[in-house]
């Protein structure tokens, strides 16, 4: 076999496992970031960013997000309350032991 028929090889098995929302989705649905650890090219959300470690450590402020379109901000709005409520469930949950 050669080199370049694995690499299609495997991208076709990764394709078979999407769920019938994700075959129909829109493309732009379909490459948002799942979790904080996607977004790319944003330093202030990046691994030693400002903004990821006010979330990690549930110390959010008040902020407004101002941008162009596409710039991540619905994006980052969702994943970081995604990221809070993750956050609060698991205190919760340690509470109730």
């Amino acid at each position: 076999m050669e080199e370049g028929q694995g690499e299609v090889k495997t991208l076709a098995t990764k394709r078979q496992k999407t769920n019938a929302f994700q075959k129909v989705a829109p493309l732009a649905e379909r490459r948002r970031p799942s979790s904080l650890d996607e977004v790319v090219g944003q330093e202030l959300v990046g691994e030693y960013g400002v903004l990821r470690s006010l979330i990690e450590q549930d110390r959010v402020p008040s902020m407004i997000l101002w941008g162009g379109k596409s710039l991540l901000k619905r994006e980052f709005l969702y994943l970081s309350l995604q990221h809070l409520f993750l956050l609060s469930l698991r205190r919760r949950m340690l509470t109730l032991r």
